[in-house]
């Protein structure tokens, strides 16, 4: 007869004193790494939201001077090739902004109150609007132009009653057909009469006004394939250049006229890089890196996000630059040597006026297509103020 102490115990004593066992083996396991998914997530919590430009700096896989040809249809990729400052994200399905960088406003961003009008600039600005009420289009608009872009020259709200002024006359006599007569087309010194001759084409006319072709077509209503010798064409003369102030968000266009006095014709809102990272200083247009639809076949540039790896074609209707890509090219101390920056649409509207790209200038699809057909490669120059 067995003894007691050698009768076998039941399976399932054993089970579970088995696995009793095991449990008091790992709990202190368990508690390490509670412990451990608690320290990380205070360390996220305090430490993981940097307003450090640098800790958002483009993978290595990115190659930060890809700028490939207009030819290919595809934009280069907006970035600063030393950190993120000169890389629009976009707001894509796969790059979430962080709501602490949409919130965030930069110390240049100017709240100062209204100044009264005073002194010289109020007697030329006044002058200037009597002119224009008389009908002297050309006088009155220098005058208002010169006092406009003179630093300190107008107080915030005569300053932009002077934009709206000037811009509601720019679109009825300079970016469209006018009804004025020859004599007073002749006497605008922006502005010019060109009368097509045998074999002229409407390119190498758009050349020589330092203009692109697409805007006297638009100022005339005609089509370059229909030019016809004997037509008049208004021109407005080029180059048109732009000027964007930081602190308001705006985006001014100019031209000077015969006395190197820079006459204003019209403004847009802009978005700008995050963390004020949008370079002051002065650029132009980089010469072949316009990218627009194409008329016949409805494309623009492509683009991948550096952030994501994400690449959008041409035609996807979900592409966070939109249809229409300028490269900005550094041509002063500060701007040099800086890459990757442009002006371009966007699919996100509401960063219009905010600081959300990462260094670009962002416009709205309807303002961008007049500029993109406005300025012109290399002649036009793009400054940046503060």
């Amino acid at each position: 007869m067995a003894l007691q102490s050698q009768a076998p115990r039941a399976a399932s004593s054993r089970r579970y004193a088995g696995t009793t066992r095991r449990k008091k083996s790992l709990a202190p396991w368990l508690v390490l790494v509670g412990v451990a998914v608690i320290i990380a997530g205070l360390y996220l919590i305090f430490f993981g939201n940097t307003d450090d430009p640098a800790a958002h700096a483009a993978t290595p896989g990115n190659d930060p001077s890809a700028e490939p040809a207009s030819a290919a249809g595809q934009a280069p990729i907006d970035r600063n090739p030393a950190s993120s400052a000169g890389l629009d994200r976009g707001p894509g399905p796969e790059a979430t902004p962080d709501p602490v960088r949409q919130t965030y406003t930069p110390p240049s961003i100017s709240n100062e109150p209204d100044r009264p009008l005073v002194g010289e600039a109020k007697d030329q600005y006044e002058l200037g609007m009597q002119r224009l009420e008389a009908g002297d289009l050309v006088a009155g608009r220098a005058l208002l132009s010169e006092v406009l872009f003179r630093d300190g020259g107008l107080p915030r709200h005569e300053a932009q009653a002077v934009r709206e002024r000037l811009t509601h006359l720019s679109e009825q006599h300079i970016f469209s057909k006018t009804n004025r007569s020859t004599e007073q087309i002749k006497a605008d010194p922006i502005v010019s009469l060109h009368k097509v001759q045998q074999g002229e084409y409407l390119g190498p006319i758009a050349n020589i006004y330092r203009t692109p072709y697409q805007l006297i077509e638009r100022i005339n209503g005609v089509k370059a394939n229909r030019l016809q010798a004997g037509q008049t064409l208004q021109v407005l003369k080029g180059p048109v250049h732009a000027r964007i102030d930081k602190s308001e968000y705006r985006m001014d266009l100019f031209v000077y006229d015969d006395a190197g006095i820079r006459i204003f014709l019209k403004s847009y809102t802009v978005g700008l890089g995050e963390f004020d990272s949008t370079p002051i200083g002065m650029w132009r247009i980089k010469r072949g890196s316009k990218v627009g639809p194409d008329a016949a076949n409805k494309t623009g540039p492509s683009w991948r996000n550096p952030r994501t790896g994400k690449f959008y074609e041409s035609d996807d209707p979900d592409i966070p630059i939109g249809e229409y890509w300028m490269a900005l090219e550094g041509t002063d101390e500060n701007t040099k040597g800086k890459t990757g920056y442009g002006i371009h649409a966007t699919n996100d509207p509401a960063s219009i006026g905010r600081q959300e790209s990462m260094g670009c200038v962002r416009m709205q699809d309807k303002d961008i297509d007049e500029v993109f057909y406005t300025l012109y490669e290399v002649a036009s120059t793009v400054e940046i103020v503060p």
